[in-house]
């Protein structure tokens, strides 16, 4: 009944065309005069809202005719624009981080970037050997079971690779040494027959200009 009350109170107020605040202010008064079930300390209130009216300062009780109707329950307290005034507490301390979540999914793949720009041309590099020349020293064809070949390279040279050759027809010879002259300046190549039988073994020495 209060709410149905209140309700029809506002609705010819606003026919009349009032302004909101008076709509409240009249509203509020009829709910102090009107219902005499409400408390000492909201009909204080009430009463104080209808003594600033008199004195035609209405707007120095707004706060009051808030409360007023809040106690009545007036659904147009929902579209007043009205002060309301917010108590904030000290801010509590800092809780404890959260367990890390699970790792996420890996995303797909992006598209190719665009090719970058050419990048500027490069120092030239060191020359290489020069004045290649192949040598071959041949061993004599015989039956000496141990022989031994150097290839050497002409004066002003060094050896840059080398290698052996079997004389065509001879047999295969196991082959003890392989390799360059400690001084660099030829290829050493020795082997042993232990068949017995004439064999031959050729040095290759691959030389070039010394720097």
């Amino acid at each position: 009944m209060l709410l149905h009350s209140i309700s029809r109170m506002q609705a010819q107020y606003l026919t009349a065309g009032l302004p909101k605040k008076e709509v409240i202010a009249r509203t509020a008064w009829c709910v102090v005069r009107r219902h005499s079930s409400l408390s000492p300390s909201e009909l204080r209130v009430s009463t104080a809202v209808e003594g600033e009216r008199k004195k035609g300062r209405m707007q120095r009780s707004a706060f009051a005719l808030l409360v007023a109707l809040i106690v009545a329950g007036s659904p147009i307290v929902a579209n007043a624009q009205l002060p309301i005034p917010i108590l904030q507490g000290p801010q509590g301390p800092q809780g404890e981080p959260g367990p890390q979540g699970p790792q996420g999914e890996p995303g797909p793949q992006g598209p190719q970037g665009e090719p970058g720009p050419e990048g500027p041309e490069g120092p030239p590099g060191p020359a290489g050997p020069q004045g290649l020349e192949r040598v071959q020293e041949d061993s004599d064809f015989d039956f000496v079971a141990t022989k031994q070949v150097v290839a050497e390279c002409p004066a002003g040279k060094k050896v840059v690779g080398g290698g052996y050759l079997f004389f065509f027809g001879g047999p295969t010879v196991p082959i003890r040494d392989n390799a360059p002259t400690l001084d660099l300046t030829g290829w050493l190549v020795s082997g042993t027959n232990s068949e017995d039988t004439d064999w031959s073994v050729s040095a290759v020495a691959i030389c070039a200009e010394a720097e």
